[in-house]
């Protein structure tokens, strides 16, 4: 007969081992495949059934054929996952570009609005299916009949706090703000137009980047083109600030300009990244910080130079102190990569990670490391997305290792990244990824699809 006391061990041992399993299977990620009628050129996230886990939309189109075949493409949350087929595609005109979730009416779900260059159309959810709700001539920027249809982010705000969102739409000399209602006001700002005559004319638009912030009581914008930042702000954004933004390399061949709020204190600041030479390449990056008077120093306050290697900063909160930091992905040009690239396949990506501190950005990256991965080849790219995968606080990264392997790598407080992979995914993996919060715990999950290059027509969601 057993004794009491061995029973209770033994419950306790069985206890005990079946959290260890539980947690471990937990800690398997799900993948689900998901198939589109057409190609997808991009997705976007959000809860459009209300059942507290976001679902996915797609943007989708067959541009082989005249006119082209574009379908929206909804895949509700079911409880247990994803379907594999839509819950809804709704067919889109040949002349649809871009679309953006917006709160138009206050009450949510988000809707949908999908535009071009001359109308923009507002879809309301209805159970399982889209209705369209208004049709609208709305002369813009936007391109007309994109054959590579892309969602918007960071164009739509309330801005005046009655729960119905405005949006921001690209016209000659700077955005339209509209709503449901209409046109609300027009902001000046630097909208980049050129022409150049190659083997044809080309015409193209560089639109600014835009950023929300507040001034006081009311909403302020920013806009940063690669010349210019734009400020309005005040009632009816009536006041208004522009400042040459400074390029210290007159003999740059290229500049890109993006803008983010570094330090936490709610104002735009500008990050500059020029780029000249070709053998004895140079990046050069500066940081240029929005006082609180709304001035713009002519001196950076802080400033990084890459030599022999293409070089990216990205603006991410590494370590969750709400201020931002930077990430460099640095790829070398020099001899060992090159042999790397045509003998083996491989090409190694260096990070730099620069902190942003009690000073500032550190002068020396605050960490560092190396990745190898397997080179793709004609329209295949290396897909990679940061986010916080394991809800620790921290950023981690998700990318290609191989054409059908993607690693996590999460990020430590003693260093960038872990040594060895957290996670290997079995997925189609060059192609675009994005790190999307799907479920309500801590964790964001990922979404991998695939434009323009084999598996065109699948989505991959990652939830772990």
């Amino acid at each position: 007969m057993i004794r009491t006391d061995v029973r209770h061990n033994i419950s306790f041992c069985l206890l005990v081992a079946a959290g260890i399993l539980c947690f471990y299977a937990a800690a398997q990620p799900r993948i689900f495949s998901l198939n589109a009628p057409y190609d997808v050129w991009d997705t976007i996230t959000a809860d459009l059934n209300q059942d507290g886990i976001a679902d996915i939309l797609a943007l989708t189109c067959d541009g082989s054929e005249q006119p082209y075949s574009k379908a929206l493409c909804g895949y509700f949350s079911n409880g247990t996952g994803f379907p594999e087929q839509p819950t809804f595609a709704e067919m889109l005109s040949p002349s649809a570009s871009i679309a953006f979730l917006v709160e138009a009416d206050g009450v949510p779900p988000k809707e949908i609005l999908v535009a071009d260059a001359l109308t923009e159309t507002l879809y309301r959810v209805v159970s399982d299916h889209l209705e369209k709700e208004t049709v609208q001539s709305v002369p813009t920027l936007l391109p007309y009949a994109a054959k590579e249809p892309i969602f918007l982010r960071d164009t739509v705000k309330d801005i005046d706090g009655d729960n119905k969102e405005e949006w921001f739409l690209p016209v000659p000399g700077g955005y339209e703000i509209r709503n449901a209602e209409g046109l609300r006001t027009f902001i000046e700002c630097d909208v980049v137009s050129e022409v150049r005559r190659e083997e044809g004319i080309y015409v193209y638009w560089r639109l600014p980047a835009l950023m929300f912030f507040r001034k006081e009581s009311t909403a302020g914008l920013a806009f940063a083109s690669d010349e210019y930042l734009d400020i309005a702000y005040g009632e009816g954004w009536n006041q208004r600030k522009r400042f040459k933004i400074p390029l210290l390399m007159p003999d740059k061949w290229d500049a890109q300009v993006k803008m983010d709020d570094l330090n936490a204190d709610g104002l735009p600041d500008v990050i500059v990244t020029q780029t000249r030479g070709t053998v004895n390449l140079e990046v050069g990056t500066q940081v240029f910080l929005l006082r609180p008077d709304l001035t713009l120093s002519e001196q950076p306050d802080a400033k990084f130079t890459t030599k022999s290697a293409v070089s990216s900063p990205g603006v991410v909160d590494l370590d969750g102190d709400g201020k931002k930091d930077l990430l460099f992905i640095r790829i070398p040009f020099n001899v060992t990569n090159i042999v790397n690239f045509f003998l083996r396949g491989k090409i190694s990506v260096d990070l730099a990670a620069y902190c942003y501190g009690e000073t500032g950005y550190t002068e020396n990256p605050t960490f560092s490391t190396s990745l190898t991965m397997d080179t793709p080849d004609g329209r295949e790219r290396v897909a990679y997305a940061l986010g916080d995968f394991n809800g620790d606080g921290r950023k981690d990264i998700a990318f290609t290792k191989n054409a059908n392997t993607m690693v996590v790598h999460v990020g430590e407080k003693t260093r960038l990244l872990s040594a060895k992979p957290w996670q290997t995914l079995s997925v189609p993996a060059y192609g675009a990824a994005r790190s999307e919060k799907i479920t309500p715990d801590s964790r964001e999950d990922l979404l991998v699809f695939h434009p323009g290059m084999p598996n065109c027509k699948r989505i991959e969601v990652i939830t772990f």
